[in-house]
């Protein structure tokens, strides 16, 4: 009983999760074009590059060796295809989904169609879970999607064995907030 009591203590505590109306942050990245929102009270993970979107359900000192999400903590991580390099580099929507997945456990993959600013958009939603022992409890839903000939994946990292569908309506919204803005750096193709 402890253990549960315990248990959702956590649960409760953990800012994403509450049933109170969200309030929104932008983001915008000058370098790749694009601007999202975000919970406001989400925090930007700094250990990442300053041009994509990648931010926090928690304080950053609860990180568990500096690096994983704790028990309950979830990361939303925005990316186009633009940021990555080299090999990493996929040449289409649907190898960019291989490759992400090909060191994890996609448990489920479904194609569904997302309201956006900017019109009505297809996205690729896949589900899964990481299948290192290092990371057993993480789960994660991605949404990959053309917006008018960019790529893009917006993904929920969830410290936990699955994902909380409670935080589905924040991957809905940066969805939905994404747009195309002027570009001040052209990326290069690598």
């Amino acid at each position: 009983m402890l253990f549960k009591l315990v248990a959702l203590a956590v649960f409760l505590r953990i800012p994403c999760l509450s049933q109170e109306p969200a309030s929104h942050a932008s983001f915008t990245s000058s370098t790749y074009g694009y601007s999202v929102e975000y919970p406001s009270h989400w925090v930007k993970d700094t250990t990442s590059p300053s041009d994509i979107l990648d931010v926090v359900s928690f304080p950053l000192s609860e990180t568990v060796h500096g690096s994983f999400l704790p028990v309950g903590g979830a990361e939303l991580l925005v990316i186009p295809i633009d940021a990555l390099t080299g090999h990493l580099r996929p040449a289409d929507l649907r190898e960019w989904i291989a490759m992400d997945n090909r060191a994890h456990t996609a448990v489920s993959t479904r194609t569904i169609s997302e309201r956006n600013g900017q019109g009505i958009i297809s996205v690729t939603e896949v589900r899964g879970k990481c299948c290192s022992s290092e990371h057993e409890n993480l789960s994660w839903i991605a949404w990959y999607c053309n917006l008018r000939g960019r790529l893009f994946k917006a993904q929920l990292t969830y410290g936990g064995p699955i994902v909380d569908d409670r935080l589905v309506p924040i991957l809905n919204h940066a969805i939905a907030s994404l747009k195309l803005v002027h570009s001040t750096n052209k990326p290069k193709r690598g």
